[in-house]
């Protein structure tokens, strides 16, 4: 969980330096004001991103990748089904809240797959003992 801790410490750093980081990449006074707002919302993204990657790398350590497929499936296929509608009436900041809510979701599941997993690993250790 090293690395998941890194990327939520990146981004609330650059949430809270969101100021001084945001004129870097554009001078366009309307695109920072957009970012301004947005930014936190693509950091949970990135967050939820980190994670279910975290996890998805875990179940395939375990060499269980079919919980993480079905999942990951699932979620981003529904994800694909509502991208239209949710950016025609939300605009950029619905598409990253509903990208934000599908890594959670998938990061939800595979982590539930994950222990799920772990725990038959684990129970059937200590009975072969």
């Amino acid at each position: 969980m090293v690395a998941t801790g890194t990327v939520g410490t990146l981004c609330v750093l650059l949430v809270a330096l969101r100021p001084a980081v945001l004129p870097v990449f554009t001078d366009d006074p309307d695109v920072r004001a957009v970012m301004t707002g947005l930014l936190p919302v693509v950091a949970l993204a990135v967050l939820g991103d980190g994670l279910q990657a975290v996890l998805g790398f875990g179940l395939t350590g375990l060499r269980r990748t079919t919980p993480s497929f079905v999942v990951f499936a699932a979620i981003y296929g529904l994800l694909a089904v509502v991208a239209l509608p949710v950016a025609s009436l939300g605009g950029v900041v619905g598409l990253w809240t509903a990208l934000a809510v599908a890594n959670a979701l998938v990061a939800v599941g595979q982590g539930t797959a994950f222990l799920r997993v772990s725990g038959r690993l684990g129970s059937a250790v200590g009975n072969a003992r």
